[in-house]
C-alpha cells in the first residue's frame, strides 16, 4: 500500500503522521533571540478489540496536516456502526454513527493530548485506537 509522504506505518502496528516544520521565535526586549524548530506529528497506535471480529484501520487524512482523521474500514456498514472519542480521563468527547466504509473524524479542535477512539460494529465487536496529538 503506498502511503502518503509524512506516514509511516511502523514494525509494531504504530502509524505515524508528521507534517510541516514550524519555527518559534521568541525576542527579547534587549534583542536577544531564542528560535525553536517543532514537527507536529500525530501517532496512533491500536490498543485492543472487543470479541467480534471488526476489520477496520485508522487513516490520517489530509496531507500535510493533521486536523482530521479519516476512519476506514473494510465491513459491511450497518446502521449500528459508530465512533466514540474518549479523553486520558475516560471522559466521552464526541460520537458518531459511521457515515460509510470511510468516516472523517474532525481532531482540529481537541487539545494537544492522548485520546482514545472506540469504534463500535453493533454485537460484532468493537476496536479502540489510541491517538496522540501534538
Amino acid at each position: 500500500m503506498a502511503m502518503p509522504h509524512g506516514v509511516e506505518i511502523l514494525d509494531d502496528g504504530i502509524v505515524t503522521y508528521s507534517t510541516d516544520q514550524v519555527t518559534y521565535k521568541l525576542e527579547s526586549s534587549d534583542r536577544s533571540t531564542f528560535s525553536e524548530s517543532v514537527k507536529p506529528s500525530v501517532n496512533i497506535f491500536p490498543v485492543g478489540m472487543g470479541e467480534g471480529p471488526v476489520n477496520m484501520m485508522l487513516e490520517v487524512y489530509p496531507e500535510p496536516n493533521s486536523q482530521f482523521l479519516l476512519l476506514t474500514t473494510s465491513d459491511e456498514l450497518r446502521e449500528d456502526m459508530y465512533f466514540e472519542i474518549y479523553d486520558e480521563k475516560g471522559t466521552l468527547i464526541n460520537k458518531e454513527e459511521l457515515m460509510g466504509i470511510q468516516t472523517e473524524i474532525d481532531i482540529n479542535d481537541l487539545w494537544p493530548s492522548s485520546y482514545f477512539i472506540r469504534v463500535k460494529n453493533g454485537a460484532m465487536g468493537e476496536k479502540i485506537f489510541k491517538v496522540v496529538k501534538r
